[in-house]
């Protein structure tokens, strides 16, 4: 049986309760699955550096290796491969 992958992508400029909350979620809904949460490093429109998500991702309690930087978090087929 293949490895279940979950995928909560978002801009999270910054990461908030809401998304905490929504992560918590989404651990419950799926207890097996590998949970990524899918973030990019684009300031065009938005403020956040991916490092600085990551850390505030991080501080909220999401594990650093599951806070992925990608290129399109909707997409993110840098987690698929």
């Amino acid at each position: 049986m293949a490895k279940e992958i979950v995928i909560f992508p978002g801009g999270y400029h910054p990461f908030s309760p809401g998304h905490l909350f929504a992560y918590n979620t989404l651990r419950k809904a799926f207890p097996k699955a590998d949970l990524f949460v899918a973030s990019s490093d684009d300031t065009d429109e938005r403020p956040f550096h991916f490092d600085d998500k990551k850390k505030l991702a991080t501080a909220a309690g999401i594990p650093s290796d599951k806070f992925v930087e990608v290129e399109q978090p909707y997409k993110a087929i840098e987690i698929t491969k």
